[in-house]
């Protein structure tokens, strides 16, 4: 399998800038939790993982809006995006990814949210337009 899939670690899409290539998947599992929240999780939760880990901003949706703007760069045509979620985000970040405009349409199709077996809608699925994209513009 090593010579079909290659992973890389790092802060968002600095990993890829570097390759200067474009990648068939995306898989994240970025910082969901509301700020206010944080304090609140369980203890098994906030002392064994580093804040940066849990907080997602004041809505719990900021990487969400960074992966969705620049995620498009990145991909290949026909890409797919999956993002992990926290309990109850799914359809706002499938917003995030309808919003995303690439020559003036979305940049995004075939958008899914996946339950798990919890029945909790937990990843956000999608892939790239057809056509090559080299710029994407948020509408709001």
């Amino acid at each position: 399998m090593d010579d079909r899939i290659r992973f890389l670690l790092g802060s968002l899409f600095e990993p890829i800038e570097e390759t200067g290539e474009k990648m068939d998947a995306i898989v994240s599992n970025p910082p969901y939790i509301p700020k206010a929240e944080i304090e609140t999780l369980q203890r098994e939760v906030s002392s064994h993982e580093p804040r940066g880990a849990l907080d997602g901003g004041a809505d719990g949706l900021d990487f969400y809006r960074i992966i969705a703007l620049d995620s498009p760069k990145f991909l290949k045509p026909g890409g797919r995006i999956y993002l992990e979620v926290g309990a109850g985000q799914a359809m706002e970040v499938e917003n995030l990814l309808k919003q995303v405009k690439c020559r003036g349409q979305s940049c995004y199709n075939n958008i899914l949210r996946i339950k798990d077996l919890a029945g909790i809608e937990r990843v956000v699925k999608a892939s790239l337009g057809p056509e090559k994209i080299e710029e994407t513009i948020r509408t709001e």
